[in-house]
Protein backbone atom coordinates (compact mmCIF):
# COMPACT_ATOMS: atom_id res chain seq x y z
CA UNK A 1 0.00 0.00 0.00
CA UNK A 2 1.14 3.23 -0.81
CA UNK A 3 0.17 6.26 0.72
CA UNK A 4 -1.65 8.88 -1.74
CA UNK A 5 -1.05 11.81 0.43
CA UNK A 6 2.77 11.37 1.29
CA UNK A 7 3.82 8.82 -1.04
CA UNK A 8 5.22 6.49 1.84
CA UNK A 9 4.32 2.67 1.56
CA UNK A 10 2.45 0.92 4.64
CA UNK A 11 -0.81 3.37 5.12
CA UNK A 12 -3.29 4.75 3.83
CA UNK A 13 -4.57 8.41 3.13
CA UNK A 14 -7.00 8.06 5.60
CA UNK A 15 -4.17 7.38 7.88
CA UNK A 16 -1.78 9.67 7.30
CA UNK A 17 -0.19 11.67 9.68
CA UNK A 18 0.50 15.27 6.78
CA UNK A 19 -3.41 14.43 5.44
CA UNK A 20 -4.60 17.52 7.10
CA UNK A 21 -0.97 19.67 6.75
CA UNK A 22 -1.88 22.29 3.85
CA UNK A 23 1.95 23.64 4.12
CA UNK A 24 2.79 20.07 3.61
CA UNK A 25 1.35 19.38 0.32
CA UNK A 26 2.56 22.51 -1.00
CA UNK A 27 6.05 22.08 0.48
CA UNK A 28 5.63 18.28 -1.75
CA UNK A 29 4.58 20.10 -5.12
CA UNK A 30 6.79 22.63 -4.97
CA UNK A 31 9.69 19.66 -4.19
CA UNK A 32 9.17 16.98 -6.51
CA UNK A 33 11.15 18.23 -9.71
CA UNK A 34 14.11 18.56 -7.38
CA UNK A 35 13.62 14.83 -5.86
CA UNK A 36 13.60 13.92 -9.12
CA UNK A 37 16.79 15.25 -10.34
CA UNK A 38 18.64 14.18 -7.07
CA UNK A 39 21.19 11.29 -6.90
CA UNK A 40 21.75 9.33 -3.75
CA UNK A 41 22.90 6.49 -2.49
CA UNK A 42 20.89 6.50 0.74
CA UNK A 43 17.53 4.59 1.30
CA UNK A 44 14.17 6.68 1.94
CA UNK A 45 13.64 4.49 4.89
CA UNK A 46 16.36 3.68 7.23
CA UNK A 47 17.46 0.06 7.22
CA UNK A 48 19.73 -0.42 10.08
CA UNK A 49 18.99 -0.09 14.01
CA UNK A 50 21.24 1.73 16.31
CA UNK A 51 21.27 0.80 20.41
CA UNK A 52 20.92 3.95 22.24
CA UNK A 53 20.98 4.44 25.54
CA UNK A 54 19.17 7.92 25.82
CA UNK A 55 15.80 6.76 24.07
CA UNK A 56 13.03 5.50 26.32
CA UNK A 57 11.38 3.66 23.59
CA UNK A 58 12.08 1.58 20.44
CA UNK A 59 11.65 4.30 17.37
CA UNK A 60 10.99 3.56 13.83
CA UNK A 61 9.60 5.25 10.63
CA UNK A 62 8.65 2.41 8.77
CA UNK A 63 5.63 0.40 9.47
CA UNK A 64 6.84 -2.74 7.84
CA UNK A 65 8.79 -2.94 11.16
CA UNK A 66 6.21 -4.05 13.12
CA UNK A 67 6.28 -7.84 12.39
CA UNK A 68 4.18 -8.92 15.57
CA UNK A 69 1.07 -6.50 16.01
CA UNK A 70 0.09 -2.83 15.94
CA UNK A 71 -2.47 -0.63 16.98
CA UNK A 72 -3.18 3.22 16.21
CA UNK A 73 -1.80 5.32 18.86
CA UNK A 74 -4.55 7.20 20.78
CA UNK A 75 -2.45 8.87 23.40
CA UNK A 76 -1.04 12.21 23.49
CA UNK A 77 2.04 11.78 24.41
CA UNK A 78 4.98 12.84 21.52
CA UNK A 79 8.64 12.26 21.12
CA UNK A 80 11.13 15.06 22.15
CA UNK A 81 14.50 14.59 20.67
CA UNK A 82 17.57 16.29 20.87
CA UNK A 83 16.63 19.86 18.72
CA UNK A 84 13.87 20.11 21.41
CA UNK A 85 11.58 19.23 18.62
CA UNK A 86 8.15 16.82 19.46
CA UNK A 87 8.04 14.64 16.80
CA UNK A 88 4.12 12.94 16.45
CA UNK A 89 3.77 9.41 17.51
CA UNK A 90 1.14 7.42 14.57
CA UNK A 91 1.41 3.68 16.08
CA UNK A 92 2.26 1.22 18.24
CA UNK A 93 3.45 -2.46 18.62
CA UNK A 94 6.05 -4.83 19.47
CA UNK A 95 8.61 -6.95 16.61
CA UNK A 96 10.92 -9.21 16.84
CA UNK A 97 14.56 -8.24 15.59
CA UNK A 98 16.38 -11.34 14.44
CA UNK A 99 20.23 -11.31 13.86
CA UNK A 100 21.95 -14.64 12.46
CA UNK A 101 20.48 -17.29 15.41
CA UNK A 102 19.21 -15.04 18.66
CA UNK A 103 15.68 -13.62 18.49
CA UNK A 104 14.96 -10.61 20.01
CA UNK A 105 11.92 -8.90 21.20
CA UNK A 106 11.03 -5.30 20.55
CA UNK A 107 8.13 -4.32 22.60
CA UNK A 108 6.54 -0.93 23.15
CA UNK A 109 7.91 -0.06 19.20
CA UNK A 110 6.83 3.08 18.40
CA UNK A 111 6.29 4.86 14.55
CA UNK A 112 7.09 7.84 14.52
CA UNK A 113 7.11 9.45 10.76
CA UNK A 114 9.84 12.32 11.24
CA UNK A 115 12.23 10.18 12.75
CA UNK A 116 15.37 9.58 11.06
CA UNK A 117 17.11 6.67 12.08
CA UNK A 118 15.83 3.66 13.73
CA UNK A 119 17.06 3.67 17.22
CA UNK A 120 17.05 0.71 19.90
CA UNK A 121 16.07 1.79 23.64
CA UNK A 122 19.07 -0.07 25.55
CA UNK A 123 17.60 0.16 28.81
CA UNK A 124 14.05 -1.45 27.57
CA UNK A 125 15.65 -3.70 25.43
CA UNK A 126 18.19 -5.36 28.09
CA UNK A 127 14.52 -5.51 30.31
CA UNK A 128 12.13 -7.12 28.21
CA UNK A 129 15.24 -9.93 26.60
CA UNK A 130 16.97 -9.85 30.29
CA UNK A 131 20.35 -9.16 28.57
CA UNK A 132 23.41 -6.79 28.64
CA UNK A 133 25.56 -4.63 26.47
CA UNK A 134 29.18 -4.95 25.90
CA UNK A 135 30.33 -1.86 24.09
CA UNK A 136 34.01 -2.12 22.56
CA UNK A 137 36.09 0.43 20.20
CA UNK A 138 34.86 -1.64 16.90
CA UNK A 139 31.76 -3.82 17.76
CA UNK A 140 29.47 -4.60 20.64
CA UNK A 141 28.01 -7.49 22.03
CA UNK A 142 24.86 -8.55 24.11
CA UNK A 143 25.26 -11.24 26.67
CA UNK A 144 23.10 -13.54 28.70
CA UNK A 145 23.51 -12.84 32.67
CA UNK A 146 25.90 -15.85 32.73
CA UNK A 147 28.74 -14.42 30.56
CA UNK A 148 26.76 -16.09 27.40
CA UNK A 149 27.66 -14.09 24.08
CA UNK A 150 24.22 -14.08 22.42
CA UNK A 151 25.05 -11.87 19.27
CA UNK A 152 27.72 -9.27 17.97
CA UNK A 153 27.78 -6.35 15.41
CA UNK A 154 29.59 -3.60 13.89
CA UNK A 155 30.37 -0.23 14.75
CA UNK A 156 30.12 1.88 11.54
CA UNK A 157 30.18 5.46 10.34
CA UNK A 158 30.40 6.70 14.08
CA UNK A 159 27.22 4.25 15.07
CA UNK A 160 26.97 1.03 16.69
CA UNK A 161 24.48 -1.02 14.50
CA UNK A 162 22.29 -4.14 14.21
CA UNK A 163 21.26 -5.38 10.63
CA UNK A 164 17.82 -4.43 9.54
CA UNK A 165 14.57 -6.49 10.43
CA UNK A 166 13.57 -6.72 6.79
CA UNK A 167 17.06 -8.11 5.62
CA UNK A 168 17.58 -10.56 8.61
CA UNK A 169 13.88 -12.30 8.89
CA UNK A 170 14.44 -16.36 8.28
CA UNK A 171 13.41 -17.27 4.72
CA UNK A 172 9.84 -19.33 3.94
CA UNK A 173 9.31 -22.39 1.97
CA UNK A 174 5.75 -22.45 1.02
CA UNK A 175 3.65 -25.69 -0.51
CA UNK A 176 0.44 -25.60 -2.45
CA UNK A 177 -1.82 -28.82 -2.08
CA UNK A 178 -5.17 -29.50 -4.09
CA UNK A 179 -7.85 -29.89 -1.92
CA UNK A 180 -10.94 -32.33 -2.86
CA UNK A 181 -14.18 -31.23 -3.68
CA UNK A 182 -15.67 -32.10 -0.34
CA UNK A 183 -12.80 -29.73 1.21
CA UNK A 184 -13.75 -26.80 -1.48
CA UNK A 185 -17.33 -27.69 0.14
CA UNK A 186 -17.03 -26.90 3.56
CA UNK A 187 -14.73 -24.29 3.22
CA UNK A 188 -17.72 -22.35 1.36
CA UNK A 189 -20.11 -22.67 4.09
CA UNK A 190 -21.15 -26.31 2.66
CA UNK A 191 -22.47 -25.11 -0.49
CA UNK A 192 -24.70 -26.31 -2.89
CA UNK A 193 -23.11 -28.72 -6.01
CA UNK A 194 -23.95 -25.78 -8.79
CA UNK A 195 -22.56 -23.08 -6.52
CA UNK A 196 -19.14 -24.65 -5.76
CA UNK A 197 -18.53 -25.65 -9.71
CA UNK A 198 -19.45 -21.93 -10.04
CA UNK A 199 -17.23 -20.91 -7.62
CA UNK A 200 -14.48 -23.27 -8.35
CA UNK A 201 -14.54 -22.03 -12.42
CA UNK A 202 -14.47 -18.44 -12.03
CA UNK A 203 -11.80 -18.07 -9.09
CA UNK A 204 -10.16 -21.12 -10.55
CA UNK A 205 -9.35 -23.10 -7.38
CA UNK A 206 -7.19 -25.73 -7.60
CA UNK A 207 -9.25 -29.22 -7.24
CA UNK A 208 -7.97 -32.67 -6.43
CA UNK A 209 -8.54 -34.67 -9.08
Amino acid sequence: MICQVCDKLSHSAKKCYHRFDVTYHENAATSNNLHSLMATTNAVSESNWHPDTGATHHLTNNMANLNLRSEDYTGTDQVLVGNGASLHISQIGSSILTPLKTPFVLKQLLIVPKIQKNLISVQQFCSDNVVYFEYHNRFFLIKDYSGKILHRDTFKDGLYSFSSLSDTLPPYALTAVRASYQIWHNRIGHASFPVLQKSISAFTLPVAK
